[in-house]
């Protein structure tokens, strides 16, 4: 017998459908969040000054879910 699962990523901060996983980590910590296109363009704007001006120490492991997972570093 076929099967088919699917899994919905639910928004982490208003509960709507997500696009992606967003990994980034900051002091030490690492830390993932759902989030749909127009949250994952406010994160990464709100970032990117602060990255155009950091030295960068390598990229860590990615894990894919569902259509994909972006790491701060691609911005």
């Amino acid at each position: 017998m076929a099967q088919r699962k699917q899994v919905t990523l639910i928004d982490d901060l208003d509960g709507t459908e997500a696009d992606a996983t967003v990994q980034f980590g900051i002091d030490g910590g690492l830390f993932e969040i759902e989030l749909h296109e127009a949250h994952q363009r406010e994160l990464f704007g709100k970032l990117s000054k602060f990255i155009a001006v950091a030295t960068p120490l390598g990229q860590y492991r990615q894990r894919k879910v569902a259509q994909g997972t972006r790491s701060v570093g691609d911005v």
